[in-house]
């Protein structure tokens, strides 16, 4: 590993958002029981109801064939915002504001996208939801501002709502930003504590065995090596 990967976005071998919305899979039968995991879904994964009550509510359903609709309209923008003003009282409405960011972004609305993100995060009580538009106003806010990006990661930590289970990944997410911030002092420490979660760093930054993750404590080991032989300054 060179120099060059370690200072680029290259470094961040397995956080893009996708990867870490795929970690909520094994944890619907956790929180839930039964899950359905696309209604024509964000992500391919829509979440947060069991599914007989996806299959016995008429109004999902609704909303279901609304985001098919819409996802094939040139006026996608205001069909989303219609939907989640429209079923503001199902909980999977808020992640047709995933829909709705990715869709503002294309339009470089920014702004906007940070706005639906946190409207969702208010109004959202489910916990696999919440985590979900948390892991995307991350990822919007990365685009923007690295720095911003880790202070939000660090409020997400912080929060009650977060799936325990999705720690480990925000961590290494966190230490990879520190990287590529030139604080590699500062991420060394939460890559150590993940190798070794039950550590007393680990037992700093908040983590336990419970919540360690294999793919991640592989990764963080990697991103030690290289650290250690010097690759970076």
């Amino acid at each position: 590993m060179s120099k060059n990967d370690l200072n680029s976005e290259n470094f961040l071998k397995r956080n893009d958002l996708a990867t870490l919305t795929s970690q909520a899979v094994p944890l619907l039968q956790k929180y839930k029981g039964a899950f359905i995991f696309a209604v024509l879904a964000i992500f391919a994964l829509i979440v947060g109801l069991p599914l007989m009550e996806y299959l016995k509510t008429q109004k999902m359903q609704e909303m279901s064939a609304q985001v098919y609709e819409a996802k094939s309209s040139l006026k996608k923008e205001s069909l989303y915002k219609d939907i989640v003003a429209s079923y503001a009282d199902l909980p999977a409405s808020h992640l047709v504001r995933i829909l709705l960011a990715d869709e503002m972004l294309s339009h470089d609305d920014t702004a906007g996208a940070l706005q639906i993100m946190s409207e969702g995060l208010e109004k959202s009580d489910s916990p696999v939801i919440w985590s979900l538009l948390a892991l995307k106003k991350i990822d919007i806010t990365k685009n923007k501002s690295r720095t911003e990006a880790l202070t939000l990661i660090d409020d997400v930590l912080k929060s009650k709502n977060l799936v325990p289970q999705f720690k480990p990944s925000l961590l290494l997410l966190k230490g990879d930003y520190l990287v590529l911030e030139n604080k590699v002092a500062e991420a060394q420490k939460i890559y150590e504590a993940l190798i070794s979660p039950a550590g007393v760093s680990a037992e700093a930054l908040g983590l336990n065995l419970a919540e360690s993750d294999e793919q991640v404590k592989t990764d963080a080991e990697t991103r030690l090596r290289a650290i250690k032989v010097n690759v970076l300054p």
